[in-house]
């Protein structure tokens, strides 16, 4: 009898099945790397029908140098802008659909972009409105709560940029105030400055023992504000206004307070005025300096105080050149994220499942992002980027519609 050798059994290896989120990817790259080349294929055909039909009336064909000549004097304007337009179909447009279609999946979870996802059509949406849901109690109450929240800083922080640029460029243009190109140019700097420094720099200012707590402290106000009943009381034991007016139990919380957001959200549109107003400070600067100034003497001759002139002369013409400006300004700040993540990071109260991970001051671009990266919600993450794509591009394609140079076009 022949003792054989005991086979060992080979080590298992685990093979990867199908991931979903790849297959979705090459079948983008397929479909828009299709159309490309069907516009070769029906410029092709027409050429060569073309061609073609010139031979048989006996017309004259041009040689190949000829034709590319022909093609290039032709067609310059479509061959130089192609080539971008392809890079912007795989680097713009298709994350752009790929965010699209997942809004119709159930992708979620930290191996979710490892695994298969299942199709669900537009219950993702519908559980915005659908509250008994398991998406909608969390998700969907979120949603209209920071939808809400999102609206109000969009017109709020607008606004306030607005008329302090307003204000202070009245200000600059005044005849009494001296030395105006020096104020100019320091009124202009919080613009200078990148935006992501002077939001850092401000996170850490309000931190509850930050510079400006330690400056309250020195000047004697943290007395008054622990007098007043602001500071040091049990916000449970507030009753009406006061509940408003709390700043915190021991040190004043600016970004931090979870039993006043409205303070929070307050004390977010006053910093955003600093880091905004300088634009607009700049612009209506130069929009009040070609103003006729016969205008004012005709107004002077009829009698017109300085407020009269301001409001029937200066606000009316700054108002008409900037107009498009400030509606593409409310666009920007609908998706303002880095006033929001760096100063606040969406807090207070953020991070409660129950909210849907939203906090307080998270505007929908912010709550978009975390959902992302720190929950992997990919699929109401989606959701709320086509709904954002939709109402900014909305805002931004009818403010294009009004502009000069399209209706000449």
């Amino acid at each position: 009898m022949v003792n054989l050798p005991q086979v060992q059994p080979l080590e298992e290896v685990p093979i990867r099945g199908h991931v979903s989120t790849m297959l979705l990817l090459e079948g983008l790259i397929g479909v828009i790397g299709s159309l490309i080349f069907s516009v070769f294929m029906i410029w092709s055909i027409r050429d060569a029908y073309k061609v073609a039909e010139a031979k048989r009336k006996k017309e004259l064909v041009l040689n190949d140098i000829a034709y590319l000549k022909d093609v290039y004097e032709g067609s310059f304007e479509y061959i130089i802008l192609f080539f971008p337009i392809v890079v912007l179909a795989f680097i713009s447009i298709m994350p752009i659909a790929f965010g699209f279609v997942m809004a119709f999946t159930n992708i979620a979870g930290n191996a979710s972009m490892e695994d298969t996802f299942d199709w669900v059509g537009l219950s993702n949406f519908f559980a915005l409105f659908d509250f008994t849901s398991n998406l909608g109690s969390s998700f969907g109450v979120a949603f209209w709560n920071v939808l809400l929240w999102t609206v109000i800083w969009a017109i709020l922080s607008t606004f306030t940029v607005f008329f302090g640029g307003f204000i202070q460029a009245l200000i600059l243009n005044s005849e009494h105030v001296v030395f105006r190109k020096l104020w100019r140019t320091i009124l202009i700097l919080p613009w200078a400055i990148p935006a992501l420094l002077s939001q850092m720099v401000f996170s850490v200012m309000f931190n509850e023992n930050g510079f400006v707590n330690q400056f309250l402290q020195d000047v004697g106000l943290y007395q008054a504000f622990f007098d007043l009943g602001l500071l040091g009381q049990n916000f449970e034991s507030l009753t009406g206004i006061m509940r408003y007016l709390y700043l915190g139990p021991d040190n004043v919380q600016w970004f931090s307070n979870p039993f006043n957001p409205t303070f929070v959200r307050t004390t977010l549109i006053v910093v955003n005025i600093w880091l905004g107003f300088p634009y607009f400070m700049a612009l209506m600067t130069g929009v009040m300096t070609a103003i006729d100034a016969t205008l004012y003497e005709a107004a002077d001759i009829d009698g017109a105080n300085r407020f009269q002139k301001i409001f029937k002369i200066t606000m009316p013409l700054v108002l008409y050149s900037t107009a498009p400006i400030l509606i593409m300004t409310f666009s920007g700040n609908f998706n303002n994220f880095g006033v929001i993540y760096f100063i606040t990071g969406g807090g207070p109260n953020a991070g409660q499942a129950s909210r849907g991970y939203a906090g307080d001051t998270d505007i929908l671009i912010s709550w978009m992002y975390k959902l992302t990266v720190d929950y992997s919600t990919y699929n109401m993450a989606s959701v709320f980027s086509v709904l954002i794509f939709l109402f900014v591009g909305s805002i931004t394609a009818w403010n294009l519609s009004r502009t000069r140079a399209f209706q000449e076009d």
